[in-house]
């Protein structure tokens, strides 16, 4: 007998030749096992699936050996999300947890109209992100409800930072209540289509290394860049003088670690492909105590959520059985 949980899927095909994968004659190989937890298995399928929106950013490595160093760290954190996902599956069964169709509903309905989309275009951006129907997708978006609601159950008394952590990092990084730091900064915006093909967000992508490269060369000044390449920004991509929790926390959090004069490397927000450069770095007067402890509030709760997220699902691993092939 051929376990569900084997190093293959198998079916019996009657008359069929002798196998060449090691498997027993009348059976074929259709598809690879590439991890189990307890009895459900995740197959090569489902995780070269996961890795489709994922070709666009490696595409936008120039160096084959750096690129394909990046996409197999991809490979691992996708499919340890994949496990962590059944796991959490696991959990929320134990809490007796359900998703309805009308929630499912509600939520397709919000993302149509936050992007303003009929059917046909939830649909088209569900393909994109390698889904090949609307079940499909809904299934996966039912099991990303249940995974926040058990991490909302587990997790919520982990990540809330207590007022002591709160006061240490604020006396840090405002030299004990007097000055907060500010960055001068340019950028580049390739603007990203809501719903494109893939190759149109492969030659976005592309073209984001390409003005990145020409940037980081100072083969010609940052400003006549963002004139010729950037759009929906200021006409030499100048942001001025920022401080923290001002801009998108994507884009916020890669300006702060770009060193002063840098470039970037290409940057991926919801905005589209970015490229920033640092042009100066100061401290000014602090401008607003409380507004400054919320921030750093938000980002020792974001620190923390990732951390909590981590050690739980070592403690789940560790009471079931996980086994990558």
């Amino acid at each position: 007998m051929i376990s569900f949980a084997s190093a293959a899927l198998a079916v019996v095909l009657s008359g069929a030749p002798p196998a060449t994968s090691g498997l027993p004659q009348g059976y074929e190989l259709l598809d690879r096992v590439v991890a189990t937890v307890d009895s459900k298995v995740i197959t090569r399928f489902e995780l070269e699936r996961a890795l489709r929106p994922f070709t666009v950013q490696a595409s936008a490595i120039v160096d084959d050996a750096e690129r394909e160093k990046w996409y197999a760290e991809k490979e691992k954190q996708v499919l340890d999300e994949q496990i962590n996902a059944i796991l959490l599956q696991e959990e929320a069964g134990k809490l007796e947890l359900r998703i309805t169709p009308e929630d499912v509903a509600d939520h397709l309905a919000g993302i149509k109209a936050k992007n303003g989309w009929d059917d046909d275009q939830l649909k088209k951006a569900i393909q994109q992100q390698g889904y090949d129907t609307l079940s499909g997708y809904t299934e996966h978006v039912e099991k990303e409800m249940l995974r926040t609601q058990v991490l909302s159950l587990r997790l919520a008394s982990r990540i809330r930072p207590s007022q002591d952590d709160v006061e240490r990092q604020f006396q840090r990084e405002t030299e004990g209540g007097t000055t907060f730091e500010q960055v001068r900064a340019w950028h580049i915006q390739i603007k990203v289509p809501a719903i494109g093909t893939p190759d149109q967000l492969r030659e976005l992508a592309e073209r984001a290394e390409r003005v990145r490269q020409l940037a980081a060369t100072g083969t010609a000044p940052f400003p006549e860049l963002a004139a010729q390449y950037g759009e929906e920004q200021a006409a030499d991509g100048d942001l001025g003088w920022f401080g923290r929790c001002e801009f998108d926390p994507e884009f916020e959090r890669a300006a702060f670690e770009v060193p002063t004069g840098e470039v970037s490397k290409v940057v991926q927000t919801g905005f589209g492909f970015q490229i920033i450069r640092i042009a100066e770095r100061r401290r000014v007067p602090l401008p607003d105590a409380q507004r400054v402890k919320r921030c750093i509030r938000m980002e020792l709760e974001l620190d923390n959520r990732m951390a909590a997220y981590g050690s739980f699902m070592k403690e789940l691993r560790l009471s079931h059985h996980v086994e990558v092939k």
